[in-house]
């Protein structure tokens, strides 16, 4: 009930301030942000005081197959973007969620899903580079409200369906991304493939640094206690995230850090 109470109150703040941080530098590092263990991360923490270290680290092997399935979401979503608008998207990439979580639940360790989520990560970056500079796409107060409340609804249902299903598809479960999946959709609808697939290479980006968090979580729990496990683990996943938001701007792309072009016209933006 603690878990789900927090989880309540604290995913509508962080789909603001990720949805904030998309308005402002844009999507890609709207999607770096989310692709964070901004959620995934403390139910592990909830695992190991309420569950215990064992079920944790079996959780935690589960979400690197989790992991894996989301990065091939993310990939499905892009494939589909090209001949398919956002609504019509979200059945191959919930498919591809599906048929991945499976297939590595039934037939892989998590070395062997971390290895996959790095691949699939890596296909993200190299089949979508990084464009040009693009106008922000304004935000409307219903379209913040909505991307606030699609969010916490898919909280509520991963939450209500983890309980009762054992550590591994809890943790399978744990990594979904309930404030990248709504980000990604409402960029591809708000403002076109492009900022779609910003947000899809923010996300792969900031995805590396949550297989560290579960890598970490799933080897080194029993060896080094919680008190030492977790924060190594979240400084592990923050790392990479500090590292591609730092990169453009050193290479003098403002285009992924600085202030955005001018708005778009055709929507009132609930910022300006």
């Amino acid at each position: 009930m603690e878990l789900l109470a927090v989880k309540i109150l604290v995913t509508p703040l962080m789909m603001l301030a990720v949805s904030l941080a998309a308005r402002r530098w844009g999507s890609f590092v709207g999607g770096v942000l989310s692709g964070l263990p901004l959620t995934s991360g403390p139910i592990s923490v909830y695992f190991a005081i309420e569950q215990g270290q064992a079920f944790t680290q079996q959780a935690a092997a589960g979400s690197l197959a989790g992991l894996a399935a989301i990065m091939a979401s993310y990939l499905a979503a892009g494939l589909a973007s090209r001949r398919l608008a956002a609504t019509p998207t979200i059945l191959p990439m919930l498919a591809a969620f599906a048929a991945v979580s499976l297939l590595l639940l039934r037939l892989a360790g998590p070395s062997l899903a971390a290895l996959v989520a790095l691949a699939l990560a890596a296909t993200i970056l190299l089949l979508w580079p990084a464009g040009p500079a693009r106008a922000a796409t304004p935000i409307s107060r219903l379209g913040l409200l909505v991307r606030m409340a699609t969010s916490t609804a898919l909280v509520l249902l991963v939450t209500g369906l983890a309980g009762a299903l054992g550590p591994s598809v809890a943790g399978v479960l744990a990594p979904t991304p309930v404030i990248a999946w709504p980000l990604i959709y409402f960029a591809h609808r708000d403002g076109g493939r492009r900022d779609a697939l910003d947000a899809l290479r923010g996300n792969a980006s900031g995805g590396l640094g949550v297989v560290a968090f579960y890598l970490i979580v799933s080897h080194a729990l029993s060896a080094w206690g919680p008190w030492l496990t977790f924060p190594a683990a979240f400084a592990a996943a923050v790392a990479p995230t500090l590292v591609f938001m730092a990169a453009p701007a050193l290479a003098g792309r403002s285009h992924a850090l600085g202030p955005r072009p001018e708005a778009r016209q055709g929507s009132k933006d609930f910022f300006s």
